[in-house]
């Protein structure tokens, strides 16, 4: 009979190294027997770099497990001084580090070998970075891995949220109502709710805008099981029809909409799944500005609204509205980098190129590895035809990324025409490959890709198709008229040329 196969690291509930024990559930770190003082977040940190040892652990990474999406900390501030905290408990020195390795610009690595598991490769920086310029060299697979991370992002208008972690000093209700979704709040005040409920719903909350499938399905089982113990609990009702919609399962998204709205027709989870769906899946532009507004005028704050309305208003044209309302946001929310990169995205679609770039410009300071602030400044300096900028633009965040610099700007659109940036939602994110495939010079089958597009209503980008400068070469074609026949007026009503295309 063979030997079990020990649990990798990311399966473990318990760590050893050197003298050192770390226990996850509930955290306890060890040492020679005798516990020691760690808070929940150094414990998850350390947790985090176990589970992943021997490789590097972004930065980005440590944010999205240690705060939810929606909390807005000084992020590097907060993230050196846990390693710091950490690395005084485990009596590790930053100079000449045995557990915790910094990795300049990247993050940071757990260097030291787990007790009974394999003995960790010390890779150095300078002979990642020679693999990953092999790798470029191989075709481009590099270079397109390299931007298709900031795909993900991008097309998904946000990354992945961790479960919740509660800073010390808050309160959880406090910490609840800096969320997006009002489901969170109404778990935390609803008496009817048995603790396990409360956190299940909780933590289905940070999930449930998540890039990833698990997260989505997780958040889902969440909201289930929620619902098996209260079946008429509405806020677990619009987490599922937002996650639905997230699957881009449009019937039962709209089916589970309007169930929660009969239970509660001020519920402004299920009015912003509404507006959505209304918005960038029926092209109901009309209802879905009434919906918006409707769920502002319930709740001011609620961000999400807030800046679906301005992307609803730049669709349609009306950049004044856009710009305005996103300014207005940005103020509201001084500490989002969400509302300033949305600011830069509509100032952007208004032709106000210069003002796109510096407001992105402001976001990427602050985290660097913002794909949609990276990519609006890239299209901005093209739009202003400064294509050497542009070009400077991608190698600065490529070479921050350790991948050799491009020769061209073709070189960049030929590698992320092939590139997969779907994700759960929208596995193909059929409008983005056909930018992508137009700006590499290849019309007719990018043509294609925006005919399937509409079709199939992929791609994060497609409401925009008659604003965003990336699309303008489509707009003196000759199909143009049945593409927008297409999105305005849905499949019975399509010119029977762009039908047989697709038959």
């Amino acid at each position: 009979m063979g030997s079990m196969k020990p649990a990798s690291p990311a399966q473990l509930t318990e760590f050893s190294f050197g003298t050192f024990d770390l226990q996850t559930q509930p955290y306890r770190l060890r040492q020679d027997g005798t516990d020691l003082e760690i808070t929940p977040q150094q414990a998850q940190l350390l947790e985090l770099m176990l589970q992943n040892a021997g490789t590097i652990v972004t930065r980005q990474k440590i944010r999205e497990t240690l705060w939810p999406a929606d909390v807005h900390v000084d992020f590097d501030r907060n993230i050196n001084f846990c390693v710091t905290r950490l690395r005084a408990a485990l009596g590790d020195d930053a100079s000449s580090p045995r557990f915790i390795e910094t990795v300049p610009r990247k993050g940071y690595r757990f260097v030291f070998p787990l007790s009974g598991g394999d003995p960790l490769t010390n890779v150095s920086p300078s002979r990642e970075l020679s693999g990953r310029k092999r790798w470029l060299v191989l075709g481009g697979a590099g270079l397109a891995a390299a931007f298709g991370l900031m795909l993900v992002g991008l097309v998904t208008r946000g990354g992945a949220a961790s479960a919740p972690s509660v800073a010390s000093g808050e309160t959880q209700v406090t910490h609840i109502n800096k969320l997006y979704w009002n489901a969170c709040g109404a778990a935390a005040l609803e008496a009817g709710l048995p603790s396990e409920a409360k956190e299940a719903l909780f933590r289905a909350c940070y999930r449930i805008e998540g890039s990833e499938g698990s997260q989505l399905r997780q958040a889902a089982e969440a909201f289930e099981y929620v619902l098996t113990l209260k079946p008429e609990f509405e806020p677990a009702i619009a987490g599922l029809a937002r996650v639905a919609y997230m699957f881009g399962d449009w019937e039962q998204a709209d089916s589970r909409t309007r169930l929660a709205l009969e239970l509660n027709p001020q519920s402004t989870d299920a009015l912003l799944t509404k507006a959505e769906i209304a918005f960038r899946h029926h092209f109901d532009w009309p209802e879905a500005e009434r919906l918006f507004r409707h769920t502002m005028a319930l709740d001011p704050n609620f961000l999400p609204a807030r800046t679906g309305l301005a992307s609803l208003l730049s669709a349609q044209g009306r950049f004044t509205e856009s710009v305005r309302l996103s300014q207005e946001t940005k103020e509201s929310f001084p500490l989002s980098l969400h509302a300033r990169s949305e600011f830069a995205e509509e100032l952007y679609f208004a032709g106000q190129f210069n003002e796109a770039i510096e407001e992105a410009q402001r976001v990427v300071e602050v985290d660097m590895e913002r794909p949609e602030a990276w990519l609006l400044i890239i299209h901005s300096h093209v739009a202003l035809g400064q294509l050497d900028s542009a070009l400077g633009e991608a190698n600065r965040l490529l070479k921050d990324l350790g991948f050799e610099e491009l020769a061209d700007l073709d070189q960049l659109w030929e590698a992320l025409s092939h590139q997969h940036v779907g994700n759960s939602s929208d596995p193909d994110q059929w409008s983005e490959k056909a930018f992508f495939t137009l700006a590499a010079g290849r019309l007719e089958e990018a043509w294609e890709f925006m005919k399937r597009a509409c079709i199939e209503r992929s791609g994060w980008s497609l409401p925009y198709f008659d604003v965003d400068p990336r699309f303008a070469p489509f707009r003196d074609e000759d199909e143009l008229q049945n593409l927008e026949n297409c999105l305005r007026l849905g499949f019975p009503h399509w010119p029977p040329r762009l039908r047989k295309a697709e038959q």
